[in-house]
């Protein structure tokens, strides 16, 4: 089964092209905010390197959020257009999973700790374990929470928690006022710090194993709060 997955929930953009759990190829771009630019077109150089068409691809998948609102609305309206124009089965995943499932098949077990700047001291966060190699665990919903919350919930757990996601710059903020109480809190590696698309396909292709697939029509972003439009009309209709 040949994916194309993409990610921009963030900062990063992110493409990918699988088989099955095989890479074929991934392009990424850690260049801020301009995902409307270059979302497209690094989806068709990928395709193009590879000589490959949207007809050839079995499945289409996009990080749905929680993250940035804009890049949230910009990768499922991609997916969207590219799914309705071929007709094809698409999937939105967890931005938080996605992070995740950088982990897939990581030979410690530790807690995963992904999370999201959601600004004010707020990250938007899930909680996974890996697990001797197998795909990672999920131990709660995708959440809103303060930092200094969520830091406090981590001392309760006896393994090593691993912190991804650009949350975890937050997260770090507060640590290093204690290291000595944050022992096992750690920062991720480089190569699995921020969101990759690849992860994303690996995702995507456990859920459509499960049936968790569906059409254009139903693909819809998750925010986990009111967008700033919603939020000014309530304070406007208040």
């Amino acid at each position: 089964m040949k994916i194309l997955a993409i990610e921009c929930s963030t900062e990063t953009a992110s493409a990918a092209i699988t088989e099955d759990r095989e890479l074929i190829g991934v392009y990424t771009k850690n260049a801020g905010r301009t995902h409307s630019e270059k979302l497209l077109p690094m989806i068709d150089e990928l395709l193009n390197s590879y000589s490959l068409k949207i007809d050839d691809l079995d499945l289409l998948a996009c990080t749905a959020g929680p993250g940035s609102f804009t890049g949230i609305r910009i990768g499922v309206s991609t997916i969207k257009g590219l799914a309705f124009a071929k007709n094809k089965p698409c999937i939105g995943i967890s931005s938080l999973e996605a992070l995740a499932y950088g982990f897939d098949n990581f030979p410690e077990e530790c807690i995963i700790v992904p999370s999201i700047d959601a600004r004010r001291g707020n990250i938007y966060n899930a909680v996974f374990s890996a697990e001797n190699g197998r795909p990672p665990k999920r131990l709660c919903d995708d959440r809103l929470i303060s930092a200094s919350k969520l830091t406090e919930e981590l001392t309760n757990f006896n393994q090593k928690a691993v912190l991804c996601g650009d949350g975890s710059k937050t997260i770090e903020k507060i640590t290093a006022e204690d290291k000595g109480r944050y022992i096992n809190i750690v920062k991720a590696p480089p190569t699995l710090l921020y969101p990759n698309a690849y992860a994303a396909a690996l995702c995507a292709l456990e859920k459509y194993s499960d049936g968790r697939f569906v059409s254009d029509k139903e693909l819809s972003p998750i925010y986990l709060r009111p967008t700033q439009a919603e939020r000014e009309l309530c304070v406007k209709n208040d």
